[in-house]
């Protein structure tokens, strides 16, 4: 089963996904795009896509909906943020805590 992959970013990047040959590629349209966006990651959902990723802070517009797939337990698809600052939680550690229910630390190896 082959399983498709959307982003979630500004426009900018946006620009590089879909020269990279990425399909599934939305960004925002103007300054109120929370339905949009909303929607667009609904439709991801229905489609069974196997990765939603999504800039950090996209994320927060949807993360009720990101957390709902989670409480469900549904394997696909999984979400996976962008980072856009030195600030955010490594994705890699957040996608082992969400698989395992184990949070790793550095150091804790």
């Amino acid at each position: 089963m082959e399983m498709e992959v959307a982003i979630a970013t500004t426009e900018e990047m946006a620009k590089g996904f879909l020269l990279a040959g990425f399909r599934r590629v939305w960004y925002p349209p103007g300054e109120d795009y929370t339905q949009s966006l909303r929607e667009w990651f609904e439709r991801q959902v229905k489609d069974e896509v196997g990765i939603i990723f999504i800039a950090s802070r996209l994320y927060e517009k949807v993360k009720d909906m990101a957390e709902r797939l989670e409480r469900e337990r549904r394997a696909y698809p999984v979400v996976v943020t962008i980072p856009e600052g030195e600030e955010e939680e490594d994705p890699i550690r957040r996608i082992i805590k969400r698989a395992m229910g184990i949070e790793i630390r550095e150091g804790s190896i």
